[in-house]
């Protein structure tokens, strides 16, 4: 006898009603198998853990061991560059998103920056193929970039972009800058930017690439306005890097609690959402930027948070993935979301394994595996 198909058994079998929640069942299991496929979740990635620059410091040494990854505080080494990425992965994160950037004082060796070592210790890794990345551009006033160095910097991009594990949006190259405003100052007007921007998508495309798509950090305080300042420079998407100062919450002893910062996301992401631009939407996992605070610098004036636990990582990266899923229509094809951060130790924010036997990649495993 012919052996009936999956269909045929059920039809035969099944009453009506069952028949119906089988397909109502199958419809569900189809839908967030869909849904899973969409997120790509990475976290950004600051190199300043070679042991040449100054953020290794004795108070984070010695008073915040619990932040001293597994591999030891020297991560800037191919040996555990290549542990980073199979960590990373393991976990169920699609890349990382690597500080950029362009020393002012020397700038014709910045691809050689200590800031940058990591990213190219990542581009030589023998299993870089289980991970992708991409840039995030940080301007300040020890790295800046002018319309004179334009050209050399976005032919240098144009490199990294031809890397087949670069992250694309609509099959386009994704750069991020933090942020347009300080493009802003150097160019000397919005005109300028654009005028910039839309140079750098051309010569893109002369060199066989689709295009760019071009992300700026922002602080969506008035959306309208920075969305439509943002579009003005030429931009195409919104993103952050960490919106832990914009607490409303009040200093109290011992920081104020972590899960907080859920409540605080959902605001910035409902200023996207008012926005004239679509998003890549940040999650700030943890802020204590204690270990850098000299009584001088901004950082002796910001509030900390408590609680920074795998637990609240798994909240956390919960949040970003399921407000992804459920506003496609804000974010991009991909679901690409940006975690903060894979090694932020200074400003207590971190996703490497500890030292001390505590793994933050739990929760972000939790969250996004299921295991």
């Amino acid at each position: 006898m012919k052996k009936l198909n999956l269909k045929q058994n059920i039809c035969k079998h099944a009453t009506p009603l069952s028949y119906r929640l089988f397909l109502v069942a199958l419809f569900i299991l189809i839908t967030n198998a869909a849904f899973a496929q969409s997120v790509q979740i990475g976290a950004y990635y600051f190199d300043g853990w070679g042991g040449d620059t100054v953020h290794l410091n004795n108070k984070l040494k010695y008073n915040y061991p619990e932040r001293q990854p597994i591999w030891g505080w020297i991560t800037s080494t191919p040996d555990v560059m290549g542990k980073q990425i199979d960590a990373a992965a393991n976990a169920g994160l699609a890349f990382f998103n690597f500080d950029w950037y362009y020393p002012k004082e020397n700038h014709r060796d910045f691809n050689h920056d200590a800031l940058n070592h990591a990213l190219n210790l990542y581009l030589n890794a023998p299993n870089k193929n289980k991970l992708k990345f991409c840039i995030t551009v940080c301007i300040d006033k020890y790295h800046q970039i002018g319309p004179e160095d334009w050209p050399a910097l976005t032919q240098a991009w144009i490199e990294l972009f031809k890397d087949p594990q670069y992250l694309t949006i609509n099959g386009k190259p994704v750069i991020n800058f933090l942020s347009h405003n300080k493009l802003m100052e150097t160019f000397g007007s919005t005109e300028a930017v654009r005028n910039a921007m839309a140079s750098f998508k051309a010569r893109a495309q002369e060199a066989g690439l689709p295009g760019v798509v071009l992300a700026t950090c922002v602080t969506p305080v008035n959306p309208d306005a920075i969305g439509r300042e943002a579009r003005a420079c030429g931009f195409d998407f919104l993103t952050n890097y960490s919106f832990a100062s914009m607490s409303s919450f009040s200093a109290i002893r011992g920081g104020v609690p972590v899960d907080n910062l859920i409540n605080l996301a959902n605001g910035v992401w409902s200023g996207y959402q008012r926005s004239s631009m679509p998003c890549i939407p940040t999650m700030t996992l943890g802020f204590d930027p204690r270990p850098w605070a000299d009584g001088k610098n901004s950082y002796s004036r910001q509030r900390s948070y408590s609680g920074y636990t795998p637990a609240s990582i798994y909240r956390s990266v919960s949040a970003l993935k399921n407000w992804i899923i459920k506003n496609p229509q804000f974010t991009s094809r991909e679901g690409i979301g940006y975690l903060y951060a894979w090694n932020e130790y200074g400003e207590g924010a971190w996703l490497t394994p500890s030292s001390n036997g505590v793994n933050m990649l739990d929760g972000v495993r939790r969250a996004l595996v299921g295991q």
